[in-house]
């Protein structure tokens, strides 16, 4: 019988996501405003294009809500956020006021760690996802355990 401890597999397991996300920021380090956003775009298309299905399987997973429901909220955040963000600056030089001599500059803080809640788990994922990527940070996204299923679908697209 071989008896596994579960609190120290997890813990090893948060390690690794940790770790694995703190190299990602590193590369991420390298990438300009614009690519980022590009990211952002590509990130929110592909998660609408996966709205039908994780509405429903969202609905079913929890048990809470309607699929019709989460369906609209999930899509909303996949058009409006990018829209919103688009023509925000967060990384790199931000603002420079000659007169003064000083510039702000936009600089990524590092591993984020983002809980989901049972009830909208799709829609808090994307949106926390979005903004990391828009401000340079790589995420690592904890899911309620009513929600593992389908926000694991939502993070493998």
């Amino acid at each position: 019988m071989n008896f596994v401890d579960k609190d120290l597999l997890s813990i090893q397991e948060a390690r690794i996501l940790m770790e694995s996300a703190r190299d990602a920021g590193k590369t991420m380090l390298t990438f300009p405003q614009e690519k980022l956003d590009t990211i952002v775009e590509g990130l929110a298309n592909a998660a609408k294009d996966l709205a039908e299905e994780l509405a429903v399987m969202s609905a079913e997973e929890t048990g809470y809500g309607r699929a019709k429901d989460k369906l609209v909220k999930d899509t909303f955040v996949c058009e409006f956020l990018p829209k919103h963000l688009r023509d925000m600056k967060c990384v790199g030089v931000l603002n420079e006021d000659p007169v003064r001599k000083t510039m702000d500059v936009g600089v990524p803080v590092g591993v984020i760690a983002a809980l989901t809640p049972s009830v909208s788990p799709v829609s808090t994922a994307i949106y926390n996802v979005l903004i990391a990527v828009k401000s340079g940070n790589p995420i690592v996204i904890a899911p309620h355990e009513r929600a593992v299923k389908v926000t694991g679908r939502l993070l493998d697209c």
